[in-house]
């Protein structure tokens, strides 16, 4: 479901082959395009900053080890964690303990695109991401903070949270964030408001940014709900092995 997700997107918005009104797909049928900043494109799509659909980025609180007075639980994804979320797998992600009512604005929501800022190695980028959706959030129950090794990308709405975020881990994959990195004291940092404008993407209408959530949205949130499916059933396994060995 998730190459198949990355898939679509690559055909829809790289190769310009999103369906058109009789289900062909766009360039290979003969779909109109344009010179814009000597690149062709469809006609009516632009080019400009990913920064166009962002509203803000926020910085991730690792909170405290202990609750306290006015400290709330919540879970704090890691960039360790990253791996396991995208599988919709979040029950490695530790409790920490933070002042909710005075950082309500970190806490992730629908649409949020989590990156790991700060970390990475030689051969591995910083930038890894994952799409915040509905679906893992109720999974959890608790609310969910990111770490402060990790920023959240808010968009201007949260339609666009899996065309961002998708455009994300395709410039990941493909390398891009290895140019964007700053290190000090051996630790590698993404410079995430320059690759927010200074990277350009193509930006389609909001027509087939909506048709394409109606096809990558219900693989996204098969692929969390599989993912706490895989979660009960190794719990449920874990607990008939220790009776067994009793």
């Amino acid at each position: 479901l998730e190459e198949y997700s990355k898939l679509l997107f690559h055909k829809w918005f790289i190769d310009f082959n999103f369906p058109t009104e009789d289900g062909k797909p766009y360039k290979d049928f003969g779909g109109e395009m344009v010179e814009v900043d000597g690149k062709m494109i469809p006609k009516g799509w632009r080019i400009g900053p990913i920064e166009n659909y962002v509203s803000k980025t926020i910085a991730g609180d690792w909170g405290d080890d202990v609750p306290n007075d006015g400290l709330s639980e919540v879970l704090c994804i890691r960039g360790a964690d990253l791996p396991n979320w995208k599988k919709g797998i979040t029950n490695t992600t530790p409790i920490r303990y933070v002042n909710v009512n005075k950082r309500k604005e970190k806490l992730l929501r629908h649409g949020d695109i989590m990156i790991e800022i700060s970390g990475g190695s030689p051969t591995q980028s910083t930038g890894r991401t994952i799409m915040i959706r509905n679906s893992s959030l109720e999974n959890v129950q608790m609310p969910v903070y990111c770490s402060n090794f990790c920023k959240i990308i808010r968009p201007i709405d949260s339609k666009y949270g899996l065309f961002l975020g998708l455009y994300f881990e395709k410039m990941y994959n493909s390398g891009v964030f290895f140019h964007y990195e700053s290190k000090t004291t051996g630790l590698k940092n993404l410079l995430l408001p320059r690759v927010l404008n200074g990277l350009n993407i193509y930006i389609p209408d909001d027509k087939i940014i909506d048709q394409f959530n109606q096809s990558v949205s219900i693989m996204q949130d098969k692929i969390n709900q599989l993912g706490i499916e895989n979660q009960l059933l190794e719990e449920t396994r874990d607990l008939l092995i220790k009776k067994l060995i009793k």
